[in-house]
């Protein structure tokens, strides 16, 4: 269907191709690429200047598309209203009186960019406001309107997430207006069928009423005749005993045969009535559906209409959005003493200063990202976490030794290093912290956030906490066993003091604070809860229990939250493929002996190392497994880049486990268990 407002437009436009050249620069580069994906001649010419979503030649594609949109109408009408729905605030412009703000208004680019009215201007019938485009146009002229595209290019990358995301809405908009304007056009077009078709049940109502006054006159006629008739049948025998005349009688069965013929008659016409009556009745339920259904479509494009709206609303506030990594809190500029407020520092946009109320109550710490919500002068007025999904609290002791500050964490013998040295706190401070997972170039990191109060430690002279059972020791350093002869020989080592006895041993201070200064450095080893890595145990002078994400030292597997350990692994037989496996440094080496069971070569490498001449290996094996938790950003980038030369296929692990590994190559595969 012809818009009646644009259509006389395009119709006076579609010969000028200044205005789809200036349509086709301003038309971002996803929508050209879809354009040119539905015309396969027009793909054939622009796909080797498309990569991704992102147009590598701009130049050469517009010369393309401009002498495509020359040839073919069609596709400077797709142009043309493509721009026209993408830009209702331009078109917006000719809406508006002509008053002497309305060029100061041009100038401010409430209605657009220079390029925009540059299209506009030939767009606005308005003979007065020519003048206004006129002295606009002279003063941003097309060289410096032309240079937009390639400074949106060098826009702050920070915007790059926003502006896909922005897209992506406006994508899903233009399909809400199509659907809206498809189910307006239907409506209107049901609205007029029933009015018709109203009209004409109207009428046949009205021939419906006055046949059925006919029919009840014609019935009424029926009676007066049948009683006439019967009053000549009554009468006939009281008359005379003398023969009838002839003529008499004929007449009267003349006027009985013509009397049954018209009865006849009338009955026909009464069933052609009634049937009329029921396909008229028929019609009407029709009708009164068809108008049930209007109303359901009317409701229907009331609730597009809302979700139009909320979808513009959410455009807009994801428009303003901002991501931001926290730097440190500080007095807020001529507030109270109480007032704090955040330094945060966004891609792109450099340190931004907001309430530190905004965040709370989440518990938000230096180095940690965040998503900023400004206002249209660019205020922040809302802020939301990013990592609390991942990032945790743990208690520890900080040290400072050549290398920083680190955080020693006694329950999971884990260290993490800190950003830097932090005012009010200590070397030997029990503190609480929050630990920030890997991201990016961020490596995990704690920061400390609150001094705990030291453990109170009895007098030295106490007897009873200088003399430690076996039992006790294993106890405290929460060890699953502990062979006694081991573990005196790494105390010398440690430079402690102690005096063995049968079944104890006697230190020269409180053997509670110190088995919880030596816990982080013994050497101990995970180990799950299977039986079979259990029975193995005594293995190892120090096992204790594997916790989750850990690797068992024994089996190799690793430790899952919520998921039973299986009892046995599954076989397979692999026939002596080879494979390469990157990463998973915590099983390492191990998985050529792991996984030899199943009749697999395995050649393995460090995720945190360089390629280096291995590269020149890759083409030797028929799979690359990438263990995904433990891979550097560099080298999955030169393993892709390899494998992907080399024509290898590649597989992602996320489990470390030779489980894991094992279950994402018989998938590869395709092979099934081995029975027996």
């Amino acid at each position: 269907m012809a818009d009646p407002f644009w259509e006389p437009i395009f119709t006076r436009l579609i010969d000028d191709p200044g205005v789809i050249a200036d349509i086709i620069r301003d038309t971002p580069d996803p929508v050209l690429i879809g354009l040119a994906r539905k015309n396969p001649a027009l793909w054939r010419v622009c796909n080797a200047l498309v990569k991704g979503k992102t147009i590598t030649g701009r130049e050469r594609f517009q010369a393309v598309l401009e002498e495509f949109a020359g040839r073919e109408q069609v596709l400077r009408k797709v142009l043309f209203y493509e721009w026209v729905n993408a830009n209702p605030r331009t078109l917006e412009f000719p809406t508006i009186p002509i008053t002497g703000e309305t060029l100061s208004r041009l100038e401010s680019g409430e209605f657009g960019t220079p390029l925009k009215i540059s299209i506009l201007a030939r767009i606005d019938p308005r003979g007065s406001a020519k003048p206004v485009f006129d002295k606009y146009i002279s003063t941003y002229n097309k060289p410096a309107i032309t240079s937009e595209p390639q400074a949106a290019s060098d826009a702050p990358p920070a915007d790059q997430g926003s502006g896909t995301d922005l897209l992506e809405l406006r994508s899903e908009l233009k399909g809400l207006r199509r659907k809206l304007k498809e189910a307006e056009e239907r409506e209107a077009s049901l609205h007029a069928k029933l009015s018709e078709k109203g009209e004409r049940v109207a009428a046949l109502e009205k021939l419906l009423a006055g046949e059925q006054t006919k029919s009840a006159t014609i019935e009424i006629r029926i009676e007066t005749l049948t009683a006439e008739l019967a009053k000549w049948i009554e009468a006939a025998p009281r008359m005379d005993s003398t023969p009838p005349d002839t003529a008499s009688a004929s007449d009267l069965l003349d006027r009985i045969a013509a009397l049954e013929a018209r009865c006849r008659e009338l009955e026909a016409a009464l069933a052609r009535r009634t049937a009329s009556t029921d396909r008229l009745e028929s019609e009407l339920d029709e009708k009164r559906r068809t108008h049930a259904d209007s109303e359901s479509l009317s409701r229907q494009i009331e609730r597009l209409r809302e979700e139009r709206t909320r979808y513009l609303e959410l455009m807009d506030t994801h428009g303003r959005a901002l991501p931001a990594r926290l730097l440190l809190t500080s007095p807020a500029p001529g507030g109270a003493p109480d007032d704090k407020v955040w330094i945060a520092e966004a891609p792109g946009y450099g340190r931004i200063l907001f309430p530190e109320s905004l965040l709370r109550p989440a518990s938000c710490v230096e180095g940690e990202w965040v998503m900023l919500e400004r206002d249209e002068n660019g205020t922040v007025f809302q802020a939301r976490p990013l990592e609390n999904g991942w990032k945790r609290d743990l208690i520890g002791v900080l040290r400072s030794d050549d290398f920083g500050w680190s955080l020693h964490s006694e329950e999971r013998s884990e260290v993490f290093p800190l950003p830097h040295a932090f005012p009010g706190f200590t070397s030997g401070d029990v503190v609480s912290a929050v630990v920030l997972p890997e991201f990016a170039d961020r490596k995990a990191i704690a920061v400390p956030v609150k001094r705990l109060p030291a453990p109170s430690v009895p007098a030295a002279g106490a007897a009873s906490e200088l003399k430690a059972g076996f039992v006790t020791i294993q106890r405290r350093l929460g060890l699953l066993g502990m062979e006694v002869a081991e573990f005196t020989r790494w105390l010398k080592q440690q430079d402690v003091p102690f005096v063995l006895e049968s079944d104890a041993i006697r230190f020269e201070q409180p053997y509670s604070a110190l088995l919880a200064a030596l816990r982080p450095r013994l050497p101990m080893v995970p180990v799950c809860e299977r039986d079979a890595c259990r029975e193995h145990m005594p293995a190892f002078p120090f096992p204790r229990p594997a916790l989750q994400d850990e690797i068992c030292s024994i089996c190799r597997e690793e430790v899952e939250a919520g998921k039973p350990a299986e009892a046995q692994v599954a076989t397979y037989d692999f026939e002596g493929r080879r494979v390469l496996i990157v990463g998973g440094d915590a099983v390492g080496a191990a998985y050529r002996e792991m996984l030899a069971h199943h009749n697999l070569e395995v050649e393995w490498i460090s995720g945190f190392v360089g390629l280096g001449g291995a590269r020149q290996g890759i083409g030797n094996v028929v799979a690359v497994v990438i263990v995904l938790k433990q891979v550097s950003h560099t080298m999955l980038r030169e393993i892709t880049a390899a494998a992907r030369d080399a024509k290898v296929p590649l597989l992602y692990s996320h489990r470390r486990g030779t489980t894991g590994v094992l279950a994402t190559l018989a998938a590869h595969f395709r092979l099934e268990p081995k029975q027996g």
